[in-house]
């Protein structure tokens, strides 16, 4: 799809702002939950709401779009991604007004759906409007926002310990200000394209009955995405009960490197094949997540954690850019790839932090906690050492 230069960038700073706000209202909710009196298990079983949430919206949205032509990926995309910032925003925004638990529950079942939205859309967005030679940039870009949304929570959690309201107030004005951004930026574009779609509709259909035949059956025959999906369920899940349950003042050493290591995984997918990078990092990084878990709280421990942080997020560039590497790879069946690497690996996690949390609490199971936790990790690394990847992005960009 041709879209100028400073519409394709615009278009990347809002997805990337996106996905930082949902990161960081996530954390903002962790810390209101803990800050208001609820204990660890509450809190997963909070989490696993806004996770349940994320899963049946990445799959219904999913099959809904999957029924859509090739050429309305963008437009309906960029429809879907504005109602995300938007219901973030509103989950947000009224998530101090009440303390109770069906309340809060109800705030991270908004919040998973705006969520959902923001993610489903982002790497079929990504695919219809950028190069080649710029995926791995934008990809890192995007797998960098999760963490810097976290960290931004954690440099802030004293003012949401303080003073909620200002926290969550700010996060919905710039909700808004994104998908207003986005809507702006892109007004011309989907303008041109339904245009196109109206007058070119019976022409658009035959194409589509010719080239792409791609739905829903088909992403979940594939073994690539099933094993996508799975092995990044390894290091997902052990991210996630460190920004949840580990000590918060160790853990931000972990997301301050992993900005860095973003950056420089950038860099390093575009001078190594993607497959290499990501096996290579997915392994330091389970031997570093090892020492990590083993050494908390001792002097060396915020070290190892800056060095687990770098690690981990220096092969998410080169492993996200993987799913969009595959033979014959279109936006369409990019958004299938990634809805289904949402809906498994965000299913799983949902059960693997609530059973940490269940060995955690009980200091007799405490160790088993840990060690089962290390175990997932290392499925990143053994499942990359089964993904085939190409050396370079094979994605049609006509089809979008």
């Amino acid at each position: 799809m041709n879209v100028s230069k400073l519409n394709r960038y615009l278009v990347g700073l809002c997805l990337f702002v996106g996905y930082t706000l949902f990161a960081l209202s996530w954390k903002a909710g962790d810390l209101f939950i803990s800050n208001v009196g609820y204990d660890d298990n509450d809190l997963s079983s909070l989490i696993a709401v806004l996770n349940i949430v994320k899963v049946a919206v990445n799959f219904l949205i999913g099959v809904f779009t999957a029924k859509f032509i090739a050429e309305k990926t963008f437009l309906n995309n960029s429809q879907l991604f504005i109602l995300g910032c938007l219901t973030v925003g509103a989950s947000m925004f009224a998530l101090p007004m009440n303390e109770s638990f069906y309340y809060i529950a109800a705030c991270r079942a908004v919040l998973g759906f705006g969520g959902a939205l923001i993610l489903f859309t982002m790497n079929p967005l990504v695919a219809s409007i950028f190069p080649e030679n710029e995926l791995p940039v934008v990809n890192g870009l995007n797998s960098s926002a999760f963490n810097v949304g976290i960290a931004l929570m954690l440099t802030l959690a004293s003012v949401m310990a303080s003073n909620p309201s200002l926290v969550t107030t700010f996060v919905a004005i710039v909700a808004i200000s994104v998908a207003a951004l986005f809507f702006a930026s892109n007004r011309n574009s989907v303008t041109t394209m339904k245009s196109r779609l109206e007058s070119n509709k019976p022409a658009m259909l035959q194409t589509n009955d010719n080239q792409e035949q791609f739905g829903i059956t088909d992403g979940l025959k594939s073994g690539f995405n099933w094993l996508f999906a799975l092995t990044f369920t390894g290091i997902m899940s052990f991210y996630y009960v460190a920004f949840t349950f580990l000590d918060g003042a160790t853990v931000k050493y972990l997301m301050y490197a992993g900005i860095v290591g973003n950056f420089a995984g950038i860099a390093g997918a575009k001078a190594l094949p993607h497959i290499v990078v990501a096996r290579l990092a997915s392994f330091v990084s389970v031997v570093l997540a090892v020492s990590f878990m083993f050494t908390l709280g001792s002097e060396l421990s915020p070290w190892i954690a800056g060095a687990l942080g770098f690690a981990m997020m220096f092969s998410l560039p080169s492993y996200v850019t993987l799913g969009f590497s595959q033979p014959n790879s279109t936006p369409k069946k990019v958004g299938i790839t990634f809805m289904m690497f949402w809906v498994l690996s965000d299913l799983i996690a949902t059960f693997i932090l609530k059973a940490y949390a269940t060995l955690a609490s009980a200091p007799s199971t405490e160790s088993t906690a840990t060690l089962f936790i290390l175990a997932v990790a290392a499925c990143y690394p053994i499942g990359c050492l089964f993904i085939k990847g190409s050396p370079k992005p094979a994605l049609q960009m006509a089809e979008a």
